[in-house]
């Protein structure tokens, strides 16, 4: 680790961060009140960004979110550089004492944009797109026992809901819907499970829709929708494409949904379920620790050479 800088001795101003985010309202407010002193490490640089970006987010600011945690991030590459490097080091080095798993014990110091889940109109993973309106129906009515991946008929089902007198299975595409997929959430109704099927997805071509209208599946578009001078999605609503039977109750349901704002996107907020502040003291502690540690490892391990396997260099400090 020679030449390596300690993290605590890497700082910027208060003004330097002002400039930077100047373009954001109340970031230099938001600054002022965090501290009180001009020099900011790495670890009240974090406080500032889970707190700022956390407010932007709890507000529905999406597109200064954005802007902020790219400006965050970058900050924390070109600024605490050197700082990041030496955490790494630290823990790098107690892994090849303690083993490969002290790697993932390392602080991350960046911000994850928890609005990035989304390729243009669609959800790049289904999962997210099952998770929102999982949540969604969940606080609609209480009279609904809504569940992920339940084992109903022939397959594990997306999402399912079911009232004292109805059940109703729904099969989840982020894309476009194919025959098979009607295929698959007809399985849920096999073996006598009393389920009525539902497909969802981006959307649908012509043939599948008449397959689907054959086997008496429901079918519905997702579309995204977007709060006006935003670009991030904030609401899906579920379009109904065809009527092959009767619309039971919770489907009746579902479609009014549509006239109450839809289903709400709300976005993991990313953040430790403590208080920021107490967050970041404790990640500052168990680093503090951890250094402390590889200290006295490298002390009791002095005369004992640690070398890589592969290249055989010296990797002591």
């Amino acid at each position: 680790m020679k030449q390596l800088v300690m993290p605590f001795d890497v700082t910027v101003s208060k003004q330097y961060l002002k400039d930077v985010h100047s373009g954001l309202c109340d970031a230099s407010k938001v600054l002022d009140f965090l501290f009180d002193h001009d020099e900011i490490n790495i670890f009240n640089h974090l406080v500032f960004g889970l707190g700022y970006s956390s407010a932007l987010a709890e507000k529905s600011r999406y597109q200064d979110y954005r802007r902020f945690v790219m400006q965050y991030n970058n900050t924390v590459d070109e600024q605490f550089g050197p700082a990041v490097q030496f955490i790494k080091e630290v823990y790098s080095q107690l892994a090849l004492y303690q083993g490969p798993i002290r790697i993932m014990t390392q602080p991350n110091f960046k911000i994850e944009d928890s609005t990035n889940m989304f390729n243009e109109n669609k959800f790049k993973h289904e999962s997210h797109l099952e998770r929102m309106l999982v949540e969604s129906l969940k606080n609609w009515t209480f009279d609904w026992n809504v569940q992920r991946q339940k084992h109903i008929g022939n397959g594990q089902c997306d999402i399912s809901i079911t009232t004292h007198k109805e059940k109703l299975a729904i099969e989840l595409k982020k894309d476009k819907a194919q025959r098979k997929d009607v295929y698959q959430a007809l399985e849920y109704t096999t073996n006598g499970s009393g389920y009525e099927a539902v497909l969802v997805a981006s959307s649908f071509e012509s043939n599948t829709i008449e397959l689907a209208d054959q086997l008496k599946v429901r079918c519905y578009e997702y579309q995204l929708a977007t709060v006006l001078g935003e670009d991030v999605p904030s609401v899906i609503y579920l379009k109904a494409i065809n009527e092959p039977r009767p619309k039971t109750e919770i489907e009746s349901m579902i479609e009014d949904i549509n006239l109450c704002d839809g289903h709400i996107i709300e976005f993991p907020r990313g953040l430790p379920s403590e208080d920021v502040s107490e967050y970041t003291s404790k990640l500052f502690s168990n680093f503090k620790s951890d250094l402390y540690e590889l200290i006295e490892l490298i002390q009791k391990n002095k005369k004992k050479q640690v070398v890589c396997p592969n290249c055989k260099t010296n990797l002591n400090f």
